[in-house]
């Protein structure tokens, strides 16, 4: 399971377990840290919106 953050040009991919970075692009080293600890902290969440998106 893996999450796409977008805003303007900067991108990046998450996976939720263990949640870790794959890629981005534009996105800044303090941006990412930031955008890491939400997905950690809505990873439950995050995993029931994906598995209801695929699943259903």
């Amino acid at each position: 399971m893996h999450i796409h953050v977008e805003r303007d040009s900067a991108v990046a991919k998450f996976w939720l377990s263990p949640v870790r970075l794959q890629h981005s692009t534009g996105f800044g080293r303090s941006e990412l840290v930031e955008i890491a600890s939400l997905v950690a902290e809505n990873r439950d969440m995050l995993s029931e919106a994906w598995n209801d998106f695929f699943t259903n």
